[in-house]
């Protein structure tokens, strides 16, 4: 009897040292309790990043390339030379240009000084008003010519400036249209850039979802990890005829982003439309092993015990619980701590 009484003593002992133990280890890690909110419903959407600056630069006079300074990838200012033609018969037609003006200004130099002798007789009443007359005509048609003569110089200047092809803006070179000693004619593509700076997503709506996307409370766009909301938002009213969805342009803040999206990256667009009640935990409280999920449940006693769920949307209140979680239960917050003083409390036993 005497033994009896000491072996349950011991085993009363031994339970109370372990629930000791491992109220020790779990005391100071942060806990929270799942909970029921009211959470709007999402439909969601794969969307394009895109920038919003594209361009396919062309060009504007004939010659041949002589230098492509940038490749694929490279970054490029605004203003710089992105190809390089040669300038013989542009520099040829700029000469012959000046040369046709030189001849024109002595042209009117001269009808001037004639307009300007035959005034001097006619106010001296040495002349008739005749002479005067046509010489007034001809300065006049001289000094057309001189016009003329000035505008053909600054055509033929602008088609030796167009030898020099310069970035419309900053941006990076995405394609190269044409090869170094290739003859091109004006209307002919040399590169293609874009520019980070500015960059939006596209989403294709189907029809049937159209009104949701037009009415929905609330757009954010996921990115990596991160949700985003969109500054701007434009919908393009005709649908594709073969497709039959509607464009919807997004366009994202100037700000960094720790995924730093690219243009041709897919993410998903979120739209939020009416309320419905979930159950809902933190993301952070959740451990993932593999496609597998699952937390670290503390009893009241403190007992430590790691369930498996069963997980539904992410939300912007936290992922839906579908199953293995009730509503008021306590998670640790931290499943890297958890584990940790989770195996302790199996090891201390």
């Amino acid at each position: 009897m005497i033994k009896q009484r000491l072996t349950l003593a011991l085993a009363i002992s031994a339970a109370m040292t372990g629930l000791t133990t491992l109220s020790s280890y779990a005391a100071d890690l942060d806990v929270v309790a799942a909970e029921v909110k009211q959470v709007a419903q999402q439909v969601q959407f794969d969307g394009t990043v895109e920038a919003v600056n594209r361009a396919v630069v062309a060009a504007q006079t004939s010659g041949r390339i002589l230098e492509l300074p940038f490749d694929y990838g490279d970054v490029v200012e605004r203003g710089a030379v992105i190809a390089r033609l040669t300038q013989s018969e542009q520099r040829a037609g700029l000469d012959a240009a000046k040369a046709q003006v030189n001849e024109a200004q002595t042209a009117y130099d001269e009808a001037v000084r004639q307009f300007d002798r035959l005034t001097s007789l006619f106010e001296r009443k040495l002349v008739a008003i005749a002479p005067v007359d046509t010489a007034r005509q001809q300065r006049d048609a001289a000094r057309a010519r001189l016009d003329a003569a000035k505008a053909m110089v600054n055509d033929a200047r602008a088609r030796f400036q167009y030898t020099e092809v310069v970035a419309p803006y900053t941006g990076i070179v995405v394609n190269k249209l044409v090869s170094e000693g290739e003859a091109v004619q004006p209307g002919t593509p040399l590169m293609e850039g874009i520019a980070l700076d500015q960059l939006r997503v596209r989403v294709q709506i189907p029809q049937a979802n159209v009104n949701e996307a037009r009415n929905s409370q609330s757009i954010q766009i996921q990115i990596g990890d991160e949700l985003v909301k969109p500054v701007a938002t434009k919908l393009i009213p005709t649908a594709d005829q073969l497709s039959h969805t509607f464009n919807l342009l997004l366009d994202l803040p100037a700000a960094q982003f720790a995924a730093n999206p690219l243009p041709g990256q897919l993410v998903r667009v979120l739209f939020a439309t009416d309320n419905e009640t979930l159950l809902v935990l933190p993301e952070s409280a959740i451990a993932k092993r593999g496609e597998i999920k699952g937390v670290y449940v503390q009893k009241d006693d403190g007992a430590i015990n790691f369930r498996y769920i069963r997980t539904g949307a992410n939300t912007v209140a936290g992922v839906e619980i579908i199953s293995g979680l009730a509503e008021g239960e306590t998670v640790l917050a931290d499943p890297t701590a958890a584990a940790v003083a989770y195996k302790g409390v199996q090891g201390g036993n």
